[in-house]
């Protein structure tokens, strides 16, 4: 559904890059896939605030942030780190799911290791998909650090990510 829903601003650079999907040819509607996707994390978070009422502001916060990547998207220097921290949100929802009020989850060591590892992977997969559309993002006048350094500092960025998401992991594994 997040997927969905920032595709929905990106029709631009995603009918260079993927001109073969339903939205960039204009099979379906952007209002109507809009509407399923925000349907879908409505539905999503709901599910979750039945478990724990804590995990409304965290869920509302996730969504919004999945509403207004695309223009961090267009910034060499935000786009894997805005993606990244709406993923890091993942771990601490689990833990309010469990049971624990954000604050206490927060000051949890293994809850901050899951959410730097999530963020981390997260932003090194962004960067990764940013590799396959330096073309499109390009034309489309996306500044992503790819576009912007090319690929010899896109790949030592990812490395770098790469790296804090294996302490992280490893950390939060006991290794």
């Amino acid at each position: 559904f997040g997927q969905a829903l920032t595709d929905v601003f990106q029709i631009d650079t995603d009918s260079l890059s993927s001109p073969y999907r339903p939205l960039t040819r204009g099979l379906v509607a952007r209002r109507d896939v809009a509407a399923v996707s925000v349907a879908g994390l409505l539905g999503c978070g709901l599910a979750l605030a039945l478990l724990s009422w804590w995990t409304l502001p965290l869920s509302a916060l996730g969504v919004l942030g999945l509403a207004t990547y695309t223009p961090f998207k267009r910034r060499w220097w935000s786009g894997p780190l805005y993606n990244g921290w709406i993923v890091a949100l993942l771990p601490l929802l689990g833990a309010t799911v469990a049971g624990l009020e954000p604050r206490a989850a927060l000051a949890e060591p293994k809850v901050t290791l899951a959410m730097l590892s999530a963020f981390a992977s997260y932003a090194v997969f962004v960067l990764l998909g940013y590799h396959k559309d330096v073309s499109a993002d390009r034309a489309s006048g996306y500044t992503t650090l790819p576009v912007r350094f090319g690929w010899r500092v896109s790949v030592a960025a990812s490395a770098g990510f790469t790296a804090i998401a294996g302490l992280a992991s490893a950390a939060l594994l006991g290794l």
